[in-house]
């Protein structure tokens, strides 16, 4: 058999590839990069802030809206993206290069030259300059400083329904008309005038590049073609086929989701595309699962079923967005990644209720897991600092990562293992039995009231595997059965005897009416298994009646037969060449058949062979304690990191701005305090109200005590699992359960809410960190902290323990020495986070944040200055900015 596959099907899947690519080139040729996003309307969503070309021309605005385009004098009017896109690349074609300024009067021959010079080194040959015309909802602009007004006219550049908004940053509430403006003007020359214009019309020319062919579309298919040959030609004997076709084809549909980042606005514009990017996210996991599937007993069925449905739902969505049920194409494309999610999580549950525990996953589903868990936590974390900025960009690249690594695991797992490796699940006795015991159960569905056993010859001695009430036994046959053996394998026969065969010439025949055997096939070495050198191995089915009831079919059907053979795989052959081979060495020179047993009699050759045997199961026996060994260790390290992930994971890290170091935003006097209390190893009590900074003052002190900035695990007790995870972390010695995660830890934990602790749960913290050399930090949310100990009421022996460890966290409104600089602080980081250019708070703002009572604490103050920065428009806070509450504080 040749288990490289068909060349056939390769050569279709290559052209597959190959008409893809082309195609993909094809329909993205001519279309250049306009350095903005567009919605389907034509609304500009994102603007490129990295233009090259003429930076200062390019006045396209989120919210503006293209209207008409033009490379000569000639408009085209356009209502959607589709109209673009067919009319851009013959715009980009006849467009000319964009010009410099040419000087007036007569020009020299010098002149001219230099002048072409200039122009070539401004732009190159490949640049041409679009006309455009935009839409602005609402626009916003200054009126400069000193202008000067005619009695009677308007200022220049403001028009009549034009609407005065703002003066000097402060809003006007009713409209203001031409001699209310010329009287402002008057009586303030030097005021900031910001006007307002809807609907506002602008023209202006945008550079594009002439060859606007994108390289990157070609590598990604190239590189499809590429994982396509390495499966084809490298992949694992013990891979079927059928599943290295499949593993292929997931590296076409990888290819077609990467143009969601090489060229997402085109591929909007074309449905064609849409639907094959959408094909590619929602059968590249179907096309996995039926791959890793195929090799098992009812592989074939599910496998199928995951592809049929899977077919099925992107025909579906691709329908619903031809007809316009999905209005936007990128919505389409947002149903076709959550079913690829949806399926990748099947995937995963489904490798592990195999292994009857979703955390029992082998090397293919850990490495699965792993992908799904990093990306969801990267994905939330996205979502969660710009929901915006992930629901419009971000998306495309964790749907095209994603599939990205997963891909890679499959070739990979193709390559080095395959769907029927043998060796990793033959490693201990128990694997071994269990895979006896399953391929003997399932062949019993078959053939009920029948005792089944594998059958094996190993040199002259005859070794059957059969099951028992609770184990699987192996053990030598007798005479009876070891002559049936030798008779099946010596004819390469069956029972049933094939059709056309006599009865009464066949020896088999009268053996098995004699014996009541049933059912009796050779089992040909299915690829996968081990291989055993020097010794002739031949293994066989054989099925002995238990019952003569009517219903029981006296003999195997030729479809039996066959299913004897299918369930047949690499690692049944192999658990079972282990056992025989070693039952077989053990009992050489033995006699365990009774008196006058063939294996009593046996000859000095046989011996010898024996003995040979015997030597080479100890050798395997020596590899494969080697191999139970190393998995022993890859076991050891496994839990070790299953550890300290799982501490990853039911802790998260302080949400703080990088202030390592600066302990300004801290009164001197809590500074003092902490360096005192952390000269001794015992916890620190943090009281104060919700959101006082209870948190910051812990991470303080983790820093002052040297340790880096990760080394912090923070829970917190409102979680709804918070009692588990306590119970995780203190694990069996402090009252928990498991092993326990403190015990290796280097850092700090941080216990939010430890009022909800009761005493004991809070005792065994406290000694579990000191044996542990772990700072512990213990939150507590006591609004009246200032006033009474928030260790009132607890036992004594806590009271002793920590009431002298405690540390009042005041309220921020009474914090007047550090408040201007948290303010400043919060105001730096979102500036960042945000990208804005904010340089500070107004004076006017300054005195409300001052006068404010801040009822909710520092976290408040945070929620308003992140508001604030929102709200402005300008490079300085003003008190307009401010919620609502916080101008209050302080009217004008």
């Amino acid at each position: 058999m040749n288990t490289r596959g068909s060349a056939a099907i390769w050569g279709v899947v290559v052209v597959l590839v190959v008409i893809s690519a082309v195609l993909a080139w094809t329909r993205l040729a001519g279309l250049p990069d306009l350095g903005m996003l567009l919605e389907p309307d034509l609304t500009v969503r994102h603007v490129a802030v990295d233009r090259d070309m003429a930076t200062e021309e390019q006045k396209f605005q989120r919210g503006d809206r293209l209207r008409a385009i033009s490379s000569t004098a000639e408009w085209h009017e356009i209502n959607n993206l589709r109209e673009l896109r067919k009319l851009l690349g013959p715009l980009v074609a006849e467009a000319n290069p964009p010009a410099v300024e040419e000087p007036d009067g007569y020009l020299t021959q010098e002149e001219v030259q230099r002048y072409d010079e200039e122009l070539q080194a401004q732009w190159g040959d490949d640049v041409v300059a679009l006309e455009y015309q935009l839409l602005r909802p609402v626009h916003r602009f200054q009126l400069p400083q000193g202008v000067e007004v005619e009695a009677g006219q308007l200022p220049p550049g403001v028009e009549e329904d034009d609407k005065l908004v703002k003066v000097d940053g402060g809003l006007l509430r009713g409209k203001v008309g031409p001699e209310g403006l010329r009287n402002i003007m008057a009586n303030n020359p030097d005021a900031v005038l910001t006007f307002e214009r809807t609907n506002a019309e602008f023209t202006g020319q945008i550079y594009v590049q002439r060859d606007t062919r994108n390289p990157g579309v070609l590598l990604t298919f190239l590189l499809a073609l590429l994982l396509v040959g390495v499966v084809w030609r490298l992949h694992a004997e013990s891979l079927d086929p059928e599943a290295a076709y499949c593993i292929g084809l997931g590296a076409l549909c990888l290819a077609w989701i990467a143009l969601l980042v090489l060229a997402f606005q085109w591929v909007l514009a074309d449905q064609l595309l849409v639907a094959g990017v959408i094909a590619g996210l929602v059968l590249m996991r179907p096309l996995a699962i039926f791959a890793r599937q195929f090799g098992q007993s009812d592989g074939l069925r599910g496998g199928l079923i995951a592809l049929g449905l899977g077919a099925l739902v992107a025909v579906v969505i691709i329908v619903a967005m031809t007809t316009e049920v999905f209005p936007h194409p990128e919505d389409a494309l947002h149903g076709a990644a959550l079913v690829m999610g949806l399926f990748v999580i099947y995937e995963l549950a489904a490798a592990g209720s195999e292994g009857e525990s979703l955390f029992g996953l082998g090397e293919r589903e850990g490495y699965l897991g792993g992908v799904v868990v990093i990306a969801l936590f990267a994905a939330m974390l996205a979502l969660v600092l710009d929901p915006q900025t992930f629901q419009e960009e971000r998306w495309r690249w964790f749907a095209v990562a994603v599939p990205s690594l997963l891909v890679f695991g499959d070739v990979l797992f193709a390559v080095r293992y395959g769907v029927n490796s043998a060796m990793g699940e033959v490693s201990d006795r128990h694997s071994r039995a269990e895979l006896i015991r399953r391929y003997l159960r399932e062949m019993g569905l078959e053939m009920p009231h029948t005792d089944l056993r594998i059958v094996a010859r190993v040199d002259a001695a005859t070794v059957e595997v059969g099951l028992t009430k609770s184990d699987v036994e192996t053990r030598l046959c007798d005479d009876a059965m070891a002559d049936a053996v030798e008779i099946l394998f010596a004819e390469q026969t069956r029972v049933p005897l094939p059709e056309g065969v006599d009865r009464n010439s066949d020896p088999m025949a009268g053996i098995a009416n004699a014996m009541g055997i049933s059912l009796a096939v050779v089992l040909s070495k299915p690829r996968g298994s081990l291989k055993l050198e020097g010794n002739q191995v031949e293994m066989a089915l054989i099925g002995k009646r238990q019952s003569s009831k009517g219903d029981v079919p006296s003999y195997a059907s030729s479809e039996t037969l066959d299913r004897a053979q299918e369930l047949w795989t690499g690692p049944v052959a192999s658990a079972a060449l282990i056992e025989v081979v070693s039952k077989a060495a053990k009992s050489a020179g033995t006699v365990t058949g009774g008196a006058g047993s063939k294996n009593e009699e046996a000859s000095p050759a046989l011996r010898r062979k024996l003995e040979r045997t015997r030597e080479e199961v100890e050798q395997s026996q020596e590899e494969m304690a080697e191999l139970i060994q190393q998995r022993d260790q890859a076991q050891v390290e496994a839990q070790r990191i299953q550890r300290r992930q799982l501490l990853e994971g039911i802790t998260h890290r302080p949400n703080h701005p990088e202030v390592v170091g600066d302990l300004e935003l801290l009164e001197p006097e809590l500074v003092d305090g902490l360096h005192y209390l952390l000269d001794t190893p015992e916890p620190i009590a943090l009281g104060g109200a919700v959101g006082a900074g209870k948190g910051f003052v812990a991470y303080c002190g983790h820093l002052i005590d040297g340790y880096d900035v990760d080394k912090m695990a923070i829970i917190d007790t409102a979680h709804r699992r918070a009692e588990a995870r306590l119970n995780t972390i203190l694990g069996d010695a402090g009252g928990g359960t498991g092993p326990g995660l403190l015990k290796g830890f280097e850092g700090s934990l941080h216990v939010r809410g430890a009022q909800r602790c009761d005493d004991g749960r809070l005792l065994a913290l406290c000694h579990q960190c000191e044996e542990e050399q772990i700072r512990l930090y213990l939150s507590f949310e006591s609004p009246d902290a200032d006033r009474r100990s928030v260790f009132d009421g607890r036992s004594e022996v806590l009271q002793e323990l920590l009431s002298h460890r405690e540390v009042v966290i005041p309220r921020f409104r009474h914090r007047h020495g550090i408040r201007l600089s948290v303010l400043e602080l919060w105001l730096e980081e979102w500036t960042h986070r945000y990208d804005k250019k904010i340089e500070g708070f107004s004076r006017m703002a300054e005195q409300a944040l001052d006068a404010y009572d801040y009822p909710g604490e520092v976290a408040e103050a945070v929620e308003i200055v992140r508001l604030a920065v929102l709200a402005c428009e300008f490079d300085v806070i003003d008190r307009e900015n401010l919620p609502l509450r916080v101008r209050e504080a302080r009217p004008l």
